[in-house]
Formats: structure tokens, C-alpha cells, sequence
């Protein structure tokens, strides 16, 4: 696994099928909203509360609605729940990542799947809402990317 802010155009990174799949763009934005998710493996996703996890049966939940004992898939196919979802309130702004991948729209973030956003939408929404509402697409990931050899 890689930290997100170091991949870039041309990487690979796992899909929710468990192939590789080529980064076409990588996003950074700033936001002052985020949400902490805290799995019962210990691992942790920060992003902004509008970014969409999927759970174990491949519906997508946004990170401020995600509960307590949500269940979730990891990388290497083991079954998670959620234990906690804090929101980090502090308005600070941080840098957020995320990925749009050239054939899927899912990635393992800290070994948990995660939505990508199509580069398209992405431009779309930066045009018409402004730089805010494309920050609130693109989640900070506090660790790693679960990236192809």
C-alpha cells in the first residue's frame, strides 16, 4: 500500500473486483469538513462526510452516514464493521485526495473500498458549484491507497 498523495496519472491501484485498474487523474482540493471512520481491524479513513464507502452488500453510504456496526469488505476479503464515525469540526483546511481510475469506480482506500469519481462529474461540478462542492467529492485518505505491484 502506497499513501494517496503520492500516486499519480499512469499508477495502478486494486479495484472492488480485485483487478488493477490505471489512475486516469489524480484530485486534490481543500476541505473543512471531514469525518473520521474507525473499523474494528483498526484502520481508519479521514475524508469529507460526502464520500461514499461501500458496504458488504455494495451499497454506497456517505461517510457522515455511516453507523456503528456497518459492515464492510477488506482488501483481502475479510469482513469489517464499522466501530466509530467522529466528525473532526475543527474548520481547519486539509488537503483531500482522491482517484479517477480508468475502467472502475471503486478503489481500496486503507484497505477499505471506496467510490472514485469519474473526471468528468468531477468538472462538471467544479464548473457549476464551485471548488466547494468538488472538495466535498474527494476524500483524504490518512494512510494508503492499496496499489497493483
Amino acid at each position: 500500500m502506497f499513501p494517496i498523495d503520492r500516486l499519480d496519472l499512469g499508477d495502478h491501484v486494486i479495484t472492488g473486483d480485485g483487478r488493477a485498474a490505471r489512475i486516469a487523474k489524480s484530485h486534490r482540493a481543500t476541505a473543512t469538513e471531514l469525518v473520521r471512520i474507525l473499523f474494528s481491524d483498526g484502520a481508519t479513513i479521514v475524508s469529507t462526510p460526502w464520500h461514499r464507502i461501500f458496504d458488504l452488500r455494495g451499497d454506497l453510504i456517505r461517510a457522515e452516514e455511516l453507523a456503528p456496526g456497518t459492515i464492510a469488505r477488506s482488501h483481502d476479503g475479510s469482513i469489517v464493521t464499522v466501530t466509530r464515525v467522529t466528525r473532526l469540526a475543527d474548520g481547519t483546511e486539509a488537503d483531500v485526495f482522491n482517484l479517477s481510475l480508468d475502467r472502475d469506480i471503486s478503489f481500496f482506500a486503507n484497505g477499505k473500498l471506496v467510490e472514485a469519481p469519474r473526471a468528468s462529474r468531477l468538472a462538471v461540478d467544479a464548473t457549476w458549484a464551485g471548488r466547494r462542492r468538488a472538495a466535498r467529492l474527494v476524500a483524504r485518505n490518512t494512510g494508503d491507497a492499496t496499489c497493483a505491484p
